[in-house]
């Protein structure tokens, strides 16, 4: 399990490797809003400066998995990658 918070304060990202799922958790309402389904293996979490977009790498699945920061929906995932784990996630300023 990973956890990432986003830097906007509002809400805190949860990797559930055992459901291949992120779980968005509104701090505020200190409750789950959201389980987003993301791919097998959901290992690395990353939010992005402005907390608009969150990264996941699915190391099962071999792809990154973006979701949208605020809602949790999905907007894209990567093409998996043959020999590929995207065990981390890191994302630069």
């Amino acid at each position: 399990m990973k956890v990432a918070a986003s830097p906007d304060g509002r809400h805190v990202f949860v990797t559930n490797k055992s459901s291949d799922s992120v779980s968005v958790i509104d701090v505020q309402a200190m409750a789950v809003v959201a389980t987003v389904v993301v791919g097998k293996g959901p290992i690395g979490l990353a939010v992005s400066r402005d907390s608009s977009r969150v990264f996941v790498g699915c190391k099962d699945a071999g792809t990154v998995v973006m979701l949208d920061g605020q809602t949790g929906q999905v907007l894209h995932t990567t093409i998996p990658q043959p020999n590929s784990s995207p065990y981390g996630v890191a994302i630069r300023p």
